[in-house]
């Protein structure tokens, strides 16, 4: 159960990284995300404030928003989860 925790707390530090990271490299206001991903502004606050994880197809609407890979966000995160770095 502990792993199962740190790979939760893992991909939500991950997600709020990745989306605030690539909003603010594209010089994206929170509002202007809203728009593009067709999000509320709130929401979008409470993914990157890590008090939110969004499902999968809100996560998608965001990664095409903010034009990155999902398959290097999903390396990224099996490179740090515990679950696959088992023995």
């Amino acid at each position: 159960m502990e792993n199962n925790n740190h790979d939760y707390l893992l991909l939500k530090k991950l997600v709020k990284e990745w989306i605030k990271t690539n909003r603010n490299k594209l010089n994206y206001t929170q509002h202007e995300l809203s728009n593009l991903s067709n999000m509320d502004v709130q929401t979008i606050s409470k993914i990157e404030n890590g008090r939110n994880i969004p499902e999968l197809l809100t996560f998608i609407n965001l990664a095409i928003a903010l034009k990155f890979d999902v398959n290097e966000f999903i390396a990224e995160y099996k490179r740090n989860s515990d679950f696959f770095n088992r023995d």
